[in-house]
C-alpha cells in the first residue's frame, strides 16, 4: 500500500486538468518529492568498486552495463543520493505506467534538447553568455554492439546543482523555472516562449526502454563537467568530471534493455524523429546524416516561403504528389496562439468510392507532434484538409501523449472552421470559375456540412453550387446567383433535382411548362440537395419548394393551359379514361387528372415525396422499395398518343392494358422514380413481339398483292388496301387491332 502521502501525490497526477501549464497540482507534487530525498553516500546495491575499470557500471551484483564506446571518463566528488521508499514507487509508476508508447522516449528527450538549444540561443541573444562561434544541434549515435543510444545537444549546460534538481527530483521543471526566472526581462526574442519540454517526466521515460541512463553535461562557462547515472529504481549518482570530450552542451546514454534493443537501430530511430520530431528547428543528425531535412514551415512568414517549399511540405504531409489546389497560412495571438498550414488538395480519392478520407491535421505544441491526423480539430466534413495546426497554449497531460482541455479544443475547432470557411468564400470572389471546378469534385463534402453543421449551415449554403434555368438558358452559380434573377413579386426559391446531362435537363418533363417564360428553376444535381432544402427549409426568408411536386399561386400563373384543338381527347371520355387508366394502374396510383402544365409529353407521375426522396430513402432503407399508393397520373389530353390510346382501349382493352403500364413504367423512369414491379422488361418484349409480327404480315401481304395479276385486281380494292398500310405505318395501335382481325 502507497503512503498517504504518495496516494495524495498520485491523485495530483490523474488530475490533469490542473497539470503542467498551471502548476498547481505539481508545485504539490514537486514539494513531496523534493521532502522525501534522502543524501546517502554509501547506497546499497549502487556502489561504485574502486579499480574497477568506470568503462563497466555496477548497479547491484546482478546488473553489468558495457559502455566502452564512450570515452573513459575521470569522476571526483562522488556522491550518492536516494529516494524513500513511497517515492521509489512513484518513481516507477512515472518511469513505467506513465506513457503508453515505448517509443515516446526518443520525443522527449529531443524536446529536452531542443529547451536547451533555445536557453542557449537566449543567453546569448540577450548576452547573458558570450557567443562562442559553436553550432546549435541535436547528435543521436547508436551502437549495437553494446546496445546504447547516445543522444547530444550543445545547448546549455547544467551545473552538478540542476543535475540533482532536475533530474534527481521527478517531474522537476528546469524550463519552468527558467521562464518564470525570465518573465520579466524585456527582450526582443522570444526564446523563452518556446521551451516545450518538462524536464523532470520527461527525462525518466529513458527508463522505459534503458537498464541504466547516464547523464554527462557542461556549462559554457564552466571548467568541468558533470556525471549522472541512475538505474531507475530511486537511487542515483552525482560527480565531478574533469574530462568531458564536448564544450560545451549535455550527453544521455542510455542502456538498452533486452526486449528494447531495436531502438539502437537506426531505421527505427529514424521513423520515430519523423514522426514527433521533425520540425523541431535545430539539426537532428542521427549516426551523422541529418534527418529532419523538412522545416516547420508554419513558423514562418508567408512572403518567406517559396511555392516549392509548399508544395515540398504538402507532399509530406499528404502523401500526394499532386499539386494543391488551395492553401491557407495563418496565424493567430487571439483568442489561440495558433500558427497553422492547411492544404485544400486539388482531387480526392472519396468520389470514386475508393475509401473515405481519414483526417488529415496533425496537431502540434511549438512543433512537437502531440497527435497526427486529429480528428478533434475539424468537422468531419472538412476531413479533406491535409497540413499542420501548432497551439502554444494547449495544455497537455503530464506524459504530454493528450490534451486536457477540451473546451479549449473546441474553440480551436471552431476558429480554424470559419478560417477554411472564410477561404473558400475568398477563392470564390476572387476566382469563381476555378473554385467551380474544384467544387465538382469536393461538393459531397460541402452538403455533409450543411446537413451536419447547423452553426455554419448559412455560410456553407452559400459555398454550393447549382445550375440556374432560365427559360431556355442554364448557367452554373449560386443562391445568391440565383437570386439577383427572380421575377417581380416572387418571394420563394423554386428548385428541381435533375441527376443528368444537358440533354437530359433539356428534356425533363417538368422543365417543358417554364421554356418559355424565364421564371428561375435552380437545378440540383444530387439527392443530398433536397435534403438540405426541407432540413434548412429557407435562405434569406425565402423557402424552397420543389416544382415536382408542389405549387403555389404565383407558380400557377406560368402554368400554360392546353391549347384547344380538333385533335384532342373528347370531352365526355375524358372521365371514363381516366377512371380506366386508374383501374388499370392500381394499386399504385390514387389519382388520374388532366394536366395543366404538360405541353408535349403524354404523361407524367408525381407524388406527395419528390423522385429523389424517394431514391434515398430506397436506400436508406437497404435497397428495398419504399411503399407507396400516393402516385398521381397527370395526362396531356391534346397528346397524339393519349387520343390514340383512349380510342385503342374500346377496341382493343388486351393490348391497350399493356400500353398504359408501359408508358407508366417509362414515366417513372424519366421521372427519376425506381420501378414498382418487375414486369417492365417482360411487357416491352411483348409489346415489340406483337409490332414485329404484325410488321411482317404486313409486308408478306403486300408481297403477295404485288405478285397478282394486275388485271385481278380491282382499283377500288387496291386504293383501300394501301390507304390502311399507311394508316398502320402511321399508328402503332391500328397495327396491334389489324393483327387481332388476322387472327
Amino acid at each position: 500500500m502507497f503512503s498517504k502521502n504518495v496516494s495524495k501525490t498520485l491523485r495530483v497526477l490523474n488530475k490533469q486538468s490542473v497539470g503542467l501549464n498551471k502548476n498547481f497540482g505539481l508545485k504539490k507534487f514537486f514539494s513531496l518529492c523534493k521532502n522525501s530525498i534522502a543524501v546517502n553516500k554509501t547506497v546499497s546495491g549502487m556502489a561504485f568498486f574502486p579499480g574497477v575499470n568506470h568503462s563497466r557500471r555496477y548497479f547491484s551484483e546482478e546488473k553489468t552495463i558495457d559502455v566502452s564506446d564512450a570515452p573513459e571518463i575521470i569522476e571526483t566528488n562522488k556522491e550518492s543520493l536516494g529516494f524513500k521508499a513511497e517515492t521509489k514507487k512513484l518513481l516507477d509508476i512515472v518511469t513505467h505506467s506513465l506513457y503508453t508508447d515505448k517509443e515516446i522516449f526518443l520525443r522527449e528527450l529531443l524536446s529536452n534538447c531542443s529547451d536547451a538549444l533555445e536557453k542557449q540561443r537566449f543567453f546569448e541573444v540577450t548576452g547573458q553568455l558570450s557567443m562562442t562561434g559553436e553550432p546549435l544541434y541535436i547528435s543521436i549515435t547508436t551502437n549495437e554492439k553494446n546496445k546504447t543510444v547516445t543522444i547530444f545537444d550543445s545547448g546549455v549546460g547544467m551545473t552538478r546543482e540542476e543535475l540533482i534538481d532536475n533530474l534527481g527530483t521527478i517531474a522537476k521543471s528546469g524550463t519552468q523555472n527558467f521562464v518564470k526566472s525570465n518573465k520579466d526581462r524585456k527582450s526582443d526574442d522570444n526564446s523563452s516562449e518556446s521551451l516545450i519540454g518538462q524536464f523532470g517526466v520527461g527525462f525518466y521515460s529513458s527508463f522505459i526502454i534503458g537498464d541504466v541512463v547516464e547523464v554527462t553535461s557542461k556549462p559554457q562557462n564552466s571548467t568541468k563537467g558533470h556525471h549522472w547515472i541512475s538505474d531507475g529504481n530511486g537511487e542515483f549518482q552525482i560527480s565531478d568530471v574533469e574530462n568531458v570530450d564536448f564544450k560545451r552542451g549535455t550527453k544521455v546514454i542510455i542502456h538498452l534493455k533486452t526486449e528494447c534493443r531495436d531502438f539502437c537501430k537506426s531505421s527505427e530511430l529514424q521513423k520515430i524523429i519523423k514522426k514527433y520530431s521533425n520540425f523541431i528547428s535545430y539539426t537532428i543528425k542521427l549516426n551523422g546524416e541529418v534527418v529532419n531535412s523538412v522545416q516547420a514551415i508554419w513558423y514562418r512568414e508567408k512572403k518567406d516561403v517559396s511555392s516549392e517549399e509548399y508544395q515540398k511540405f504538402f507532399e509530406h504531409v499528404s502523401n500526394n504528389k499532386l499539386p494543391y489546389k488551395y492553401l491557407l497560412h495563418f496565424a493567430s495571438d487571439v483568442p489561440l496562439d495558433i500558427k497553422a498550414v492547411l492544404y485544400f488538395p486539388s482531387q480526392t480519392m472519396e468520389k470514386y468510392g475508393i475509401n473515405e478520407e481519414s483526417s488529415g491535421l496533425s496537431l502540434y505544441s511549438k512543433k512537437i507532434l502531440i497527435k497526427a491526423k486529429c480528428s478533434e480539430l475539424l468537422p468531419n466534413y472538412f476531413r479533406f484538409v491535409k497540413g499542420v495546426v501548432d497551439c502554444a497554449d494547449i495544455p497537455l497531460s503530464i506524459s504530454r501523449e493528450s490534451y486536457q482541455d477540451s473546451s479549449l479544443i473546441f474553440k480551436l475547432r471552431v476558429l480554424i472552421t470559419k478560417r477554411i470557411i472564410k477561404k473558400l468564400e475568398d477563392e470564390i470572389k476572387l476566382d469563381p470559375e476555378n473554385y467551380d471546378k474544384w467544387y465538382e469534385d469536393f461538393s459531397q463534402y460541402i452538403r455533409e456540412g450543411v446537413l451536419s453543421d447547423s452553426d455554419n449551415a448559412e455560410p456553407l449554403l452559400r459555398l454550393l453550387r447549382f445550375k440556374v434555368n432560365v427559360g431556355i438558358t442554364r448557367e452554373k452559380g449560386s443562391l445568391e446567383n440565383y437570386l439577383k434573377k427572380i421575377k417581380p413579386g416572387q418571394e420563394k426559391i423554386y428548385y428541381l433535382n435533375i441527376i443528368g446531362n444537358e440533354r437530359e435537363i433539356d428534356d425533363n418533363v417538368f422543365l417543358e411548362n417554364y421554356k418559355e417564360n424565364d421564371l428561375p428553376i435552380l437545378i440540383c444535381s444530387s439527392p443530398l440537395d433536397e435534403m438540405i432544402f426541407k432540413q434548412v427549409g429557407q435562405y434569406k426568408n425565402m423557402k424552397f419548394v420543389n416544382i415536382e411536386n408542389e405549387s403555389d399561386e404565383f407558380l400557377n400563373q406560368f402554368k400554360q393551359e392546353t391549347s384547344s384543338s380538333v385533335n384532342k381527347l373528347p370531352e365526355e371520355d375524358i372521365t371514363p379514361f381516366t377512371l380506366w387508366i386508374k383501374n388499370e394502374l392500381e394499386p399504385w396510383v390514387s389519382k388520374v387528372s388532366i394536366s395543366k402544365r404538360l405541353k408535349d409529353s403524354p404523361i407524367l407521375v408525381t407524388s406527395q415525396m419528390s423522385s429523389q426522396m424517394k431514391m434515398i430513402m430506397s436506400m436508406m432503407n437497404a435497397g428495398g422499395q419504399v411503399p407507396s399508393k400516393d402516385y398521381h397520373c397527370e395526362i396531356n389530353p391534346s397528346n397524339e398518343f393519349i387520343i390514340a390510346l383512349n380510342k385503342l382501349r374500346k377496341e382493343d382493352p388486351k393490348i391497350a392494358s399493356l400500353t398504359i403500364k408501359q408508358a407508366y413504367d417509362t414515366s417513372l423512369i424519366q421521372s427519376g422514380i425506381a420501378l414498382q414491379n418487375n414486369d417492365f422488361p417482360k411487357r416491352t418484349f411483348s409489346l415489340l413481339k406483337t409490332l414485329v409480327n404484325d410488321r411482317l404480315k404486313l409486308k408478306q401481304a403486300e408481297h403477295e398483292i404485288n405478285n397478282e395479276p394486275v388485271e385481278r385486281i380491282k382499283t377500288e380494292t387496291l386504293k383501300e388496301f394501301k390507304d390502311d398500310v399507311k394508316l398502320k405505318n402511321s399508328d402503332i395501335f391500328a397495327d396491334f387491332k389489324l393483327n387481332d382481325d388476322k387472327k
